[in-house]
């Protein structure tokens, strides 16, 4: 059965968007702004699975892009690390359990600012792969921890390192917060990502 949903929008910013027609089930979210880049870019929609959508109830794996409510603000992120788990990163480097997370440079990307950024391929110890972007060395967040991810909690970053606020600025997520888990993109600019998994 295919209902319409309103769009939820990521932070307190508005942009004119279509209303999305998407599965029961399933929710329509708009990014409106570039900290999961590559992966989900400024305008993206994409669909989180809403059988995993109550606040609490999701339990995400390493990789998996979540939804993360702030205080009434939806923030997407990826999960990195679980309860338990050591995380730092140096020099841009993600380190979990002491251990440095794979990275393979696969290309580069030319930003609006004129900046030019490496695109790389983090692959988790879970397996887990996906793209993130990295404005060289030097950045304000390339260095961090290490911290002990507590119990019930999870820690996640955007796709864009150098351009996100997450685990690094606010800490490890509480499970009570993680409500949803990103699907599939069904809007792009680029028609390339529409059917993508973030």
């Amino acid at each position: 059965m295919i209902r319409e949903l309103a769009i939820a929008f990521l932070t307190l910013q508005t942009a004119p968007v279509a209303p999305v027609f998407v599965p029961a089930g399933m929710h329509a979210y708009s990014m409106p702004s570039q900290s999961m880049r590559p992966t989900i870019d400024d305008g993206d929609v994409f669909l989180a699975d809403r059988r995993r959508d109550d606040c609490g109830s999701t339990q995400p794996a390493p990789g998996d892009v979540v939804i993360i409510d702030r205080d009434g603000t939806p923030f997407v992120k990826r999960v990195v690390a679980g309860p338990g788990q050591r995380v730092e990163m140096k020099d841009g480097l993600l380190i979990l359990d002491g251990a440095p997370v794979r990275r393979v440079e696969v290309g580069a990307e030319i930003l609006g600012t004129g900046l030019t950024a490496t695109t790389i391929r983090e692959t988790l110890p879970t397996g887990a792969t996906y793209l993130t972007l990295d404005y060289g060395s030097g950045q304000p967040m390339d260095d961090f921890g290490p911290i002990i991810v507590p119990e019930g909690h999870w820690f996640t970053l955007g796709d864009n390192r150098d351009n996100s606020i997450d685990g690094r600025s606010f800490g490890p997520s509480p499970q009570s917060r993680l409500c949803g888990v990103a699907f599939r993109i069904v809007r792009s600019a680029n028609p390339a990502r529409i059917g993508m998994r973030p």
